[in-house]
């Protein structure tokens, strides 16, 4: 590696520490401020950290920050490989960031960023590592436009549109989902969405997502969540679980855990976040 190589790559890694010390700062400072006056903030209600999507947004100028880190791993034990080597690869995102405003009682704007890398593994040694780098900025809109009612589930249509502005590499991407929700009870929720992934010059990806949501006590709810991708060509079907809690009304905590449905979703998963939001002063 020369010199320049060296010295890029030690940036890199300054950088991104940076980021997430700043990050965290901004995070923990809004916090306190919003416990500081009771009126500024309303309870929390997330996105993450389940694929599934709510139908409902968030209060009219509402600003909220949902953000965490996971790791998917895909194991192939002596596939394409002598002697049975083991072989992984791994999917690291140290930021899923979901920035979330809202515009009035049915609309609210969007922000998605992710800053991760990918790697691989033989027998547990590193042997390829692909340089940290923000994947595509998506920006869209959620819009509620049918409200619960017996039967009828909350219904909401969910968008984005982005492309490499930020990122390494990569074209114009897009999604379009609709979500659904049901409150059969106080505590028992499902909540589920079917859409489609669009992405430049490959093939659209189907989605679908069933999540099954309990709430243990008021600062507790625990989730079971199935979901699956689609192309032309393959598929994959995944289960993920976790909690999610409440640390404050507007602060919540999150960790989660899945595995694979099916012979191409990743083996593995698991991750945690932190999420907070703020309203703008009267």
């Amino acid at each position: 590696m020369s010199a320049f190589d060296l010295l890029v790559e030690k940036s890199q890694v300054l950088v991104m520490r940076t980021s997430v010390l700043v990050f965290f700062f901004c995070l923990l400072s809004v916090s306190v401020f919003a416990q500081e006056d009771d009126n500024s903030a309303s309870s929390i209600a997330t996105d993450r950290p389940t694929q599934t999507t709510s139908p409902y947004v968030i209060a009219p100028r509402l600003f909220q920050i949902e953000t965490g880190f996971y790791q998917q791993q895909t194991n192939q034990l002596g596939v394409n490989f002598p002697n049975g080597v083991d072989f992984k690869f791994q999917n690291i995102v140290y930021n899923s960031l979901l920035l979330r405003y809202g515009i009035s009682d049915k609309l609210e704007l969007r922000l998605n960023q992710e800053f991760g890398r990918t790697r691989e593994l033989i027998d547990d040694v590193i042997t390829e590592q692909s340089d940290a780098s923000f994947g595509p900025t998506t920006i869209g809109v959620k819009y509620q436009f049918v409200e619960e009612e017996g039967w009828r589930p909350a219904v909401a249509l969910n968008g984005h549109v982005g492309g490499q502005f930020l990122s390494s590499g990569g074209g114009i991407t897009g999604d379009l989902r609709v979500n659904f929700q049901n409150n059969i009870s106080d505590k028992f929720n499902i909540s589920y969405n079917v859409g489609i992934i669009l992405i430049e010059n490959s093939r659209n990806v189907g989605l679908w997502t069933l999540n099954l949501g309990f709430t243990v006590s008021p600062k507790l709810t625990v989730f079971l969540e199935g979901y699956g991708f689609k192309d032309n060509v393959s598929s994959q079907q995944s289960i993920d679980f976790g909690l999610l809690y409440l640390l404050s009304p507007n602060l919540q905590i999150d960790f989660f855990g899945g595995f694979a449905m099916s012979e191409l979703a990743p083996d593995s998963l698991f991750g945690f976040g932190i999420s907070t939001n703020i309203a703008k002063r009267k």
